[in-house]
Order: structure tokens, then sequence, then C-alpha cells
């Protein structure tokens, strides 16, 4: 309805009226008749005080861009098509009958599958993964794979440390101090001598 009476509103009106606060007041005939500057007068009444170009930026811009209301309905169309119709989470919801019947062209065609995807596609080992043949790369003194032990990397234990059957290796040399005592309790034969302070009594 609002594509028919285009024509009859370029006559006398042009896109950028909605912007005269005269023409969308809330007795307007015009907005009782034309769908578009209702749903103009509608934004202004909901969003009271607000600037135009802040509440609806794109049809702000399409006033004051589009010269024609068949550029107007066009616009609006394609950008219908795009928002709503050709996405599947909001068609899906639409009941399409004999009111509202499911019998337009699409502007853009379907997206043709690929040809094949990596399911089809052999692979070149027979369907072992290339790197599955690779030769081995573990540490020399891993065990191999039948438990058996390969090349036996030398021990790097401390010198005092026990051998793994329990025996002493080689002993490091005591570093205590002098005046420690021993395990038995008495003390070690080259004493410290006091170093009280010269103030202290005996």
């Amino acid at each position: 309805a609002q594509e028919n009476g285009s024509s009859n509103m370029g006559d006398v009106m042009k896109p950028n009226c909605i912007h005269d606060t005269s023409l969308l007041h809330a007795d307007s005939e015009v907005c009782d008749q034309y769908l578009y500057l209702g749903c103009i007068r509608y934004i202004q009444q909901l969003k009271k005080g607000v600037p135009f170009f802040e509440s609806s930026p794109m049809l702000n811009d399409i006033s004051l861009t589009l010269p024609t209301w068949q550029k107007v309905a066009a616009g609006l169309l394609r950008l219908y098509e795009g928002e709503v119709l050709n996405k599947r989470q909001v068609v899906q919801h639409f009941v399409f009958g004999n009111l509202f019947a499911a019998d337009w062209t699409p502007t853009a065609s379907p997206a043709a599958p690929p040809p094949g995807t990596f399911r089809d596609a052999a692979l070149p080992t027979g369907g072992r993964a290339p790197w599955a043949a690779m030769p081995s790369t573990r540490a020399p003194w891993a065990n191999g794979q039948d438990g058996g032990a390969g090349a036996v990397m030398p021990s790097t234990r401390a010198p005092w440390a026990n051998g793994s059957d329990g025996a002493a290796g080689a002993v490091m040399p005591s570093t205590r101090a002098p005046w420690a005592k021993d395990n038995d309790g008495s003390s070690p034969a080259a004493a410290m001598p006091p170093t009280k302070a010269p103030w202290a009594k005996n």
C-alpha cells in the first residue's frame, strides 16, 4: 500500500518532510493514511525530546539523501529482505499462507556446497598419519618398547650419595663448625676458644 501510494505522496511531499513537526502531530490525517509517516510519528512520540538523528540515524539519513519515495520504498524492501527474510533465525518463526505467501524471488542465489571435504580425501599412507612411521626419538636411557634397557646414561649423583644398592660412595669431607659436638655428645678435639664480650662477667 505504501509503494502504490508513493506517487501521490511525491506530488505534495518529499522524503525530508518527516522533519516537519507540524506534519507529524498526533491528529495528523496524513500519518494515519501513510504507514511510513505513521511509524515516524510513533518513534518521535516514543522518544520525545531526543533528536531524530540520534534516535533513528538510518531513517534520518534516508530522509536527507534519497530524493523520491520510490527510492525510499526500494531501499526499505531490500533492507527488509536482507535483515529479516534472509535470516533463518528470524524467518523460521513466520507462518506463511494465503495472507503471507512465500512466493518471492531471492535476489541472491544460494551458495553451492563444496565438491568435497577432508573426509573424502584418502590418506597417502594407507589410512595412517604421515608421522606415524617416524623413527623413535626417545632418550638413550629410556627402556625400549620390548622392556629392554637402552643405552644407559652415566650417573650424575653426588660423590657422597649412597649408590642404588645402599653402599656409600665417595664420602664428602665434613664441613661442620669446629665447636660443634660429636654424635656421642663429646666435644671435638680442637675446640674453638670462647669469644665472650670483655664486659661480660665470669
